[in-house]
């Protein structure tokens, strides 16, 4: 537009040069009319500006991560003029549905309208803006621009795929003096502790048949041997990173890490804590499946915005009066702090399992200083787990199955 600008103001000066030398009919027609075009554009547009018509709509407003929706948006000439130079551009077009939704620039010819429809996938979880963020019209000397922003836009909720481990082995020396390594779901499957309702995601194999033909519906037994054993998950919320597009890529997979081992504990009945820190340490507990869909939502859009927080988690439980248990902590941060913190963890009877999103593509192309955090930890028989953003989460937790 500047250059536009500046090429008018030559051509307004090389006219009135015209005139001024040499005079006449035609160089005063030639001023006159450079004169009047602007106002004549700035006219036509301002009425393009007020009188053209648009909608939108999405198909809806919550999906799981990997799915797809179907937004769709419709531009309209409600005159018997050309609406010259329109763009439309819209919301997460760069970051969340970059190479999905482009700015797009049109026409409309007298009358008539145009529909565009968009399949976009769902690639992160969290909760987006989509829709129009604005259309803007355009002179067609390219001097004057109207923008009008778009109110209306759609809130849309991706909620982290459930990856569901067949495996996960937890040691649990503090249930035992042996450190053998033992499935955690073994259990008595005489010993039930309580009945409750069933809940979607429940194994049907604790279902009680005799109890739901009594009550005409599914009840489900909470065994009492497994229920014994407590899972600490530990999250880090620190931003992951100064890039947009990569901390959402990250953040991505550190939520549907976290989700796969909650809703593994869940479904072997195991009590599961989430210890997480905002401004200071907080916590949220599930033992059933009902549970788990209230920490599923938490997650769906929790935000990675701590400056500070995983060395404090940690040091909650480096407490000797602190009931011994295994914590799981997932994190794409680490250095010594972390190192000794979890290594104490260790010395003091809990059980420690570090996941480690890492920013490279696979969980093997690490750092040396990371390399070498990550084989001393394995050297005090701390499992970790390396997960780079291109593997498979399944197949990395299920390794040392």
């Amino acid at each position: 537009m500047l250059r536009n600008r500046l090429l008018y103001i030559i051509i307004f000066i090389l006219s009135l040069n015209f005139i001024y030398f040499y005079g006449g009919k035609v160089p005063y027609m030639l001023f006159y009319a450079v004169i009047l075009l602007p106002f004549f554009s700035f006219i036509y547009t301002l009425a393009v500006y007020l009188r053209f018509g648009y909608s939108q709509s999405l198909s809806k407003n919550s999906v799981v991560k990997g799915e797809k929706i179907l937004f769709r948006f419709n531009l309209k000439n409600r005159d018997f003029i050309l609406y010259p130079y329109l763009k439309v551009k819209f919301y997460n077009e760069n970051r969340i549905f970059a190479k999905q939704l482009e700015t797009k620039n049109l026409s409309l010819t007298p009358a008539s309208d145009k529909l565009f429809s968009y399949e976009l996938e769902c690639k992160y979880r969290g909760r987006y803006m989509l829709g129009i963020e604005y259309i803007e019209v355009e002179d067609f000397l390219g001097i004057f621009r109207f923008r009008k922003n778009v109110p209306d836009r759609f809130k849309i909720t991706v909620y982290p795929r459930i990856i569901k481990l067949d495996n996960f082995y937890l040691k649990h020396c503090f249930f035992s003096e042996s450190l053998t390594m033992a499935p955690v779901r073994t259990h008595d499957a005489n010993m039930v502790s309580d009945i409750r309702k069933f809940v979607q995601g429940d194994t049907y194999r604790n279902i009680h048949w005799k109890l739901s033909a009594k009550m005409n519906e599914l009840m489900v037994k909470n065994l009492q041997g497994s229920s014994e054993i407590k899972t600490v998950m530990i999250l880090d919320l620190m931003k992951t990173s100064d890039d947009a597009e990569e901390s959402i890529i990250i953040e991505d997979k550190i939520i549907e890490a976290s989700v796969a081992l909650l809703h593994y504990c869940v479904t072997s009945n195991i009590p599961v804590e989430l210890v997480f820190y905002n401004n200071n340490v907080n916590s949220m507990v599930a033992t059933d499946m009902a549970g788990f869909n209230t920490l599923y939502g938490f997650l769906s859009d929790v935000p990675f915005n701590q400056n500070a927080g995983l060395e404090d988690m940690l040091a909650v439980y480096n407490d000797y009066n602190c009931p011994r248990t295994n914590i799981v902590v997932l994190t794409c941060y680490l250095n010594l702090s972390v190192y000794n913190r979890i290594k104490s963890l260790k010395e003091i009877g809990h059980e420690p399992v570090l996941i480690y999103i890492c920013k490279q593509n696979t969980g093997n192309d690490l750092d040396r200083d990371t390399l070498n955090i990550i084989n001393n930890l394995k050297e005090y028989s701390i499992d970790v787990f390396s997960i780079g953003l291109e593997d498979d989460i399944k197949k990395v937790l299920e390794k040392n199955s």
